[in-house]
C-alpha cells in the first residue's frame, strides 16, 4: 500500500512525500522478502523514475549500481 501511494504522489508532483513512502516500503519490502524479491526490484523501479523525474540523477546511480552488480 504504501508502494501505491507514493505512485499517487509522485504524479501529484509530492516528491518528497513519494520519496518518503518508497523507501518506507523498500525496507520493509527488503526485510519481509529479501532483497532478491521482484517486488523489491519494482520498489527500487520506483524510486529510481522518481529520482528521475525529480531530477535527483545522482541518487539514481547510488540507488541501480548494487542492483546492477548482482
Amino acid at each position: 500500500m504504501l508502494n501505491i501511494l507514493a505512485l499517487v504522489y509522485r504524479d501529484q508532483s509530492k516528491f518528497k512525500e513519494a520519496s518518503v513512502l518508497l523507501n518506507d516500503a523498500l525496507l520493509i519490502r527488503e526485510k519481509t522478502l529479501g532483497s532478491d524479491h521482484p517486488a523489491v526490484a519494482a520498489t527500487l523501479n520506483n524510486l529510481a523514475v522518481l529520482y528521475g523525474i525529480s531530477s535527483h540523477l545522482i541518487q539514481i546511480k547510488i540507488l541501480l549500481c548494487p542492483t546492477i552488480s548482482r
